[in-house]
């Protein structure tokens, strides 16, 4: 299952992690994964 929906929305505020598909995820990582979602998304759209 894919939850690129996440992405489409900023992380919740005081919140420290969260969990996706039984996986603990950390604010940091999921802005991490956030950012490389963003940056290739946008570089489909270019081509």
């Amino acid at each position: 299952m894919k939850y690129n929906y996440l992405f489409d929305s900023d992380f919740p505020p005081g919140v420290a992690s969260v969990f996706v598909g039984g996986e603990k995820i950390s604010k940091e990582e999921f802005l991490k994964l956030k950012k490389k979602y963003l940056k290739k998304r946008k570089h489909q759209n270019e081509s």
